[in-house]
């Protein structure tokens, strides 16, 4: 925390903790018998090993059943959550005083019947995890209503819509609950809480997520296109994802609108997600990708699972943000659209600063170098300063690049993240411009009126611009009344925007 970072403490509301910190194991061999494996079987007996530690599994298959919980914890409830919040703030501060700001509750609890059935062997249920967040959550917000809550971080595509008791499919438990999928069910359980309470329990829906292609973990470069490809799992409706899900997975646009239905004002979060290996070229690119993908759909909170080797390519997929050139230069700003004519190939973002600078963001993800020509509508073009990664050399400068009529050309290597600084960019027409066509008129109108009907997506054409430019009356969201202030702008009846 001195060094600037952000802590994202996770609590648990399983109803268990260690008992101390020996090392103990929930499955004893001399306890409840001969198992599959033990731990000197599994890792080969090594000389630290432990020959009572068995994985729960009998020699025919069958789980170990009846174990005692007590062998490696202790019960807990929400009063051993608030206690060490209490320690936490003694030391550093409650979360208004720059302490812990940011709490999660526990770790992907569709998964406890088997990441941790020694001590919740019984499948989770909707009603389960929702009166655990209430409880908890609660106390938390009592004790301080300033921590931000995230919930009910969960492990991937099966929990987004079905609770551990119904497993992947429908199931008794979803019919129980109105046949509601389960992630919109819990948010409806948030906002309902609040309008009949006044407090709001969770302030972002956390589910992680991890692409299921094969290769894309294992495979190294040669499973490379796949890894890349993959990316369009988190915002494209038409792309099919190439697993054992076989669908579109949409996943932040899915996310987003599941709380503007039924919980709106809460921000999103993905707070384990991952593309591959630190060592792997195209897994540092996809990462980078992945970053540039966070801002323009707008995700409000991530976390990489985990912190990428010092070192490594994939560090330099963090630092082309939040360090580029070595004194800690960031990228910073509103994303503005940006489109590329073939995705699989070129991937291309623009942020623009509120010091006027312009990033732009390239990511070629073929095998050959690409020629690029970039095109900005209504901006002037200054010198750019470049820098970039690719599988042979780490993130540095890579020289300038002067534009000529309105275009800026440049060569990019194979699988390379390229960054484009530009200085001193002058817009017309910023704030609604919503087509980005130099001028606010009728259709930045009509643009407007079908996003906030639902009918059209922001950041795709025609509505090219961030939907923070169409936030006229400065109030941090778009809404009804920018409509209205962009009719009077029309009209004549406002001489600028935003108000």
């Amino acid at each position: 925390m001195a060094a600037g970072g952000e802590v994202l403490l996770t609590v648990p509301l399983i109803g268990w903790t260690p008992l101390d910190r020996s090392i103990r194991w929930g499955f004893s061999v001399a306890k409840y018998g001969a198992q599959q494996q033990t731990e000197c079987s599994y890792s080969g007996y090594p000389s630290w090993c432990r020959p009572d530690a068995g994985n729960g599994v009998k020699g025919d298959g069958t789980d170990v059943t009846g174990n005692d919980p007590h062998d490696t914890s202790v019960e807990i409830g929400p009063g051993f959550v608030t206690g060490w919040l209490s320690h936490l703030a003694g030391r550093v501060g409650w979360a208004a005083q720059g302490g812990v700001r940011y709490v999660a509750l526990d770790n992907e609890p569709m998964l406890w019947n088997s990441t941790h059935r020694d001590v919740h062997p019984a499948p989770v249920t909707y009603d389960e995890i929702w009166s655990l967040t209430e409880n908890y959550a609660l106390a938390i917000k009592s004790l301080d209503p300033d921590i931000r809550i995230l919930g009910p971080v969960v492990w991937g595509w099966c929990a987004y819509f079905y609770s551990a008791s119904d497993g992947c499919f429908p199931g008794p438990d979803r019919a129980a609950h109105g046949n509601m999928d389960f992630l919109p069910w819990y948010l409806k359980q948030v906002h309902d809480y609040e309008l009949s309470r006044g407090v709001r329990l969770v302030d972002y829906l956390d589910v992680h997520f991890y692409p299921q292609a094969d290769g894309v973990y294992q495979g190294g470069e040669s499973a490379a296109e796949v890894r890349l490809r993959s990316l369009k799992s988190l915002y494209d409706p038409s792309y099919t994802d190439e697993s054992w899900i076989g669908q579109p997975v949409n996943l932040i646009p899915r996310m987003k609108g599941w709380i503007d239905q039924y919980a709106p004002g809460l921000g999103l979060a993905i707070t384990e997600y991952s593309w591959g290996p630190d060592d792997q070229p195209s897994a540092a690119l996809a990462q980078a990708e992945s970053l540039a993908i966070f801002g323009r759909e707008g995700v409000d909170l991530a976390t990489r699972w985990v912190a990428p080797e010092e070192g490594s390519l994939t560090e330099d997929a963090f630092r082309l943000f939040l360090d580029y050139d070595g004194a800690g230069a960031k990228v910073d700003g509103d994303s503005v659209f940006a489109s590329s004519g073939d995705v699989d190939r070129l991937g291309a973002y623009a942020v623009h600063g509120a010091d006027g600078r312009l990033f732009l963001l390239l990511f070629n993800k073929s095998q050959s170098p690409l020629s690029a020509r970039v095109t900005l509508a209504g901006a002037t073009l200054q010198p750019a300063a470049l820098f970039r990664f690719d599988a042979s050399n780490r993130l540095g400068p890579a020289g300038t690049a002067t534009p000529a009529d309105g275009r800026l050309d440049l060569d990019l290597p194979a699988r390379s993240a390229t960054l484009a600084v530009l200085s001193g960019v002058a817009w017309e027409g910023r704030y609604g411009d919503l087509n980005l066509d130099g001028t606010v008129d009728a259709q930045d109108h009509l643009l407007l009126a079908g996003w906030l009907s639902g009918a059209l997506p922001a950041g795709a054409p025609p509505f090219g611009a961030s939907p923070a430019l169409a936030d006229l009356d400065g109030s941090g969201s778009v809404a009804v009344a920018d409509l209205v202030i962009l009719a009077c702008y029309l009209a004549g009846e406002i001489d600028a925007l935003p108000l």
